[in-house]
């Protein structure tokens, strides 16, 4: 739910008791309620910013001067008068709009920004002193925008990425952007690193897993006979069709049987290894026959060994391989079982067919021509 900081000048009055600011949910306005002659309705979510706009404008047609200011914060800070308080805040509203424009198309909406900007704005006289001659704006200027880049590190992504990350995605996005404007062109990993000052493997890293925009499967795409046609109804109609196909079928066939002969070079090279090496790294990768990837805990507490030593004797294979010409590496390997798993499902077929083409030289593909040539 969205909030919107309200000026106490333009709520009701009710005493000074009551709080500097009234928080309203911005959806209380969003909600049509139709009169007792039904023609008139609520204002909507796209006039709240147009209200919110005319009020501050209201608020304070002056800024306040320098000696006008530091009355008022004496005022404040020496007798706790909240009028002082709301004739601060109300005179710099205007700049919470201006710093949030400057954050906008970046996860969250323009009046998150506000809210939030509202807030550093509220905790700005609280956190200066009087000994310090600088001007209110100034000193809130960067409690405004360290609220509102908070709030897009906190709320802008559906899954939590650390804020540290994010501050990484963000400095090689703008760099990729900046090159693209002046020179018409996407920069090298050096140009970039050049820029950054970040190491070329943190980078690639960071190139590789850039956040990309999340999509809700209940998002309504269009309507059909009075009711909603969401992305998730579409995307499980298209693969309940396709998995009818046989064509798609045949297809899957052939990407599971050619996912597995990859494995089953994997598995002819494991045999130069001692049978103890190949036991743990079947079991840790799903080559036993279950295309399941345990953890390191669950090989070495099967085995009866140490989670250490279990992980040293599979990291001895990895270091092995690339001087027998396999040059894949653990994570290519748990994709590809994961990929068999599904395309097992997908060519209606099953684990033990793919067992047969990785420890034999069984082919799907060509069973699934026999089988339908003979019906």
């Amino acid at each position: 739910m969205n909030l919107i900081c309200f000026p106490k000048s333009w709520t009701s009055n009710r005493g000074d008791e009551e709080e500097k600011y009234e928080f309203a949910p911005t959806n209380a306005l969003n909600t049509s309620e139709n009169s007792e002659d039904g023609n008139k309705e609520r204002p909507g979510y796209s006039n709240i910013l147009r209200i919110y706009l005319n009020e501050i404008g209201k608020l304070g047609r002056h800024k306040l001067t320098r000696h006008e200011e530091r009355a008022l914060m004496r005022l404040y800070k020496n007798h706790g008068d909240t009028r002082a308080f709301d004739e601060l805040v109300n005179r710099h509203l205007k700049m919470v709009i201006s710093i949030a424009k400057g954050h906008r198309n970046r996860g969250l909406d323009f009046l998150d920004l506000i809210q939030e900007g509202n807030i550093g704005l509220m905790k700005t006289p609280d956190k200066q002193s009087l000994s310090v001659n600088y001007r209110l704006s100034s000193y809130a200027y960067g409690w405004i925008k360290a609220e509102i880049g908070i709030a897009i590190l906190n709320f802008s992504h559906t899954i939590k990425i650390p804020v540290r990350a994010q501050e990484r995605f963000q400095k090689i996005t703008e760099i990729l952007a900046h090159f693209v404007l002046t020179e018409g062109r996407t920069p090298s990993i050096k140009e970039i690193q050049k820029a950054s000052g970040y190491p070329v493997k943190t980078i690639i890293n960071i190139m590789l897993n850039l956040p990309v925009d999340t999509i809700s499967l209940e998002e309504v795409v269009s309507w059909h006979d009075e009711e909603p046609l969401t992305i998730g109804s579409v995307l499980a109609s298209s693969v309940g069709n396709r998995q009818l196909d046989p064509e798609y079928r045949l297809l899957a066939r052939s990407e599971l049987n050619c996912a597995c002969a990859k494995i089953r070079e994997l598995v002819a090279l494991l045999k130069s290894f001692p049978d103890y090496f190949q036991n743990l790294f079947r079991l840790r990768y799903g080559l036993d026959g279950t295309f399941e990837v345990k953890t390191l805990q669950e090989v070495a507490d099967r085995c009866n060994r140490g989670r250490r030593m279990t992980y040293r004797n599979i990291a001895k294979i990895w270091r092995n391989l690339p001087s027998m010409g396999f040059e894949k590496n653990a994570l290519w390997l748990i994709g590809e079982i994961e990929r068999i798993t599904n395309l097992i499902e997908l060519a209606d077929s099953s684990v033990e067919e793919a067992n047969l083409v990785i420890f034999s030289n069984y082919d799907i593909e060509k069973r699934s021509f026999a089988s339908q040539a003979g019906s």
